[in-house]
């Protein structure tokens, strides 16, 4: 469950992200609204890990892009009605 990113191992990063989320779920139930689900679900195969933070309204998502063109794809993505 516990794990230690190394230097430049984006990867890990990523899954510690996605393990944060899930764990956020669990103790938060109704934190993921459905388009926040969709979107992130649009988003999974350009990232390494994605979550949100904040609360009521003020908070935002976090996306860890796999590489200079997944990041292209989910910019594009988010200026885009497609998602929501």
């Amino acid at each position: 469950m516990y794990s230690v990113a190394i230097p430049g191992d984006l990867e890990s990063v990523g899954q510690c992200m996605d393990e944060y989320w899930v764990l956020k779920k669990t103790m938060a139930p109704g934190c993921e609204p459905e388009f926040v689900a969709r979107l992130m679900t649009s988003m999974r195969p350009y990232a390494l890990g994605m979550c949100m933070a904040g609360a009521g309204g003020g908070g935002f998502m976090y996306v860890l892009a796999s590489d200079h063109e997944a990041q292209k794809n989910i910019k594009n993505m988010f200026n885009s009605a497609e998602v929501l």
